[in-house]
């Protein structure tokens, strides 16, 4: 004990090194709650529709559809906090700072057009599972009420590759509060449109189309005139204008 070899020494960490896990720990739970908060008014107008719950039923069989391709384009975001990183780090001793930004740029530029075109793909095989709504459920008048928020939600999966590539850039370059920040202006404009027109369900499914695309505006204006990987951009360093 008086050596102290037994007790071990514990030292508190820096604010230096606390801060950026705060603020991208903050900014994880904002976007939490605004997605949460945004689905919870989708549930609730769709549950209010009629006392029968057909609407309700047919909106649960759309989003299984479409949950069908949302999930695969939700890989995206993976993807990019995992290649976006490693064009900035990798091979530091053969490129210097501009090479990497310029690999990083077109990295995430390839992975934006991923999004775009499988979300096209994705959006043409929904189209064509269409005939078989009436498999997943007996009831025909659920089957009949799911065809055109099905159809909306296939031609919204092009915006959805497109807001989650560019949503993953954004992780990828550790612009946690500005993302967060896109998800609350995108759940507002959600919850207008659906106390405005979610008396429907293709009112409902339109508000998605007014969710997604705010999302995918504001981060496409980012990645492409104010972030790091921007031409406008691509001098400066990339922890210093990440929000």
């Amino acid at each position: 004990l008086r050596r102290k070899l037994i007790l071990p020494r514990v030292s508190l960490p820096s604010w230096t090194s606390l801060k950026p896990l705060l603020e991208g720990g903050l900014a994880v739970q904002i976007r939490s709650v605004a997605l949460n908060w945004a689905f919870l008014n989708v549930t609730r107008a769709t549950l209010l529709m009629d006392a029968s719950g057909t609407s309700a039923a047919a909106h649960t069989l759309g989003m299984q559809i479409w949950n069908v391709g949302g999930t695969v384009l939700l890989a995206l975001m993976s993807t990019a906090t995992a290649l976006i990183p490693q064009a900035l780090k990798g091979a530091a001793d053969k490129y210097t700072e501009q090479e990497r930004l310029q690999s990083a740029k077109a990295v995430s530029d390839r992975i934006v057009w991923w999004g775009i075109l499988g979300g096209a793909a994705l959006g043409s095989l929904q189209l064509l599972m269409l005939p078989l709504l009436p498999i997943f459920t007996p009831v025909k008048s659920v089957s009949d009420a799911a065809f055109l928020p099905s159809v909306i939600g296939a031609f919204t999966q092009i915006i959805n590759g497109c807001t989650f590539a560019l949503e993953g850039i954004m992780t990828a370059q550790q612009a946690f509060m500005r993302a967060a920040i896109h998800n609350v202006i995108g759940a507002i404009a959600l919850v207008w449109c659906l106390e405005t027109y979610g008396s429907t369900l293709v009112g409902v499914w339109s508000s998605f189309i007014v969710f997604n695309g705010i999302r995918s505006h504001l981060a496409a204006w980012w990645h492409f005139r104010t972030s790091p990987l921007a031409d406008r951009g691509s001098k400066k360093r990339v922890n210093s204008s990440a929000w």
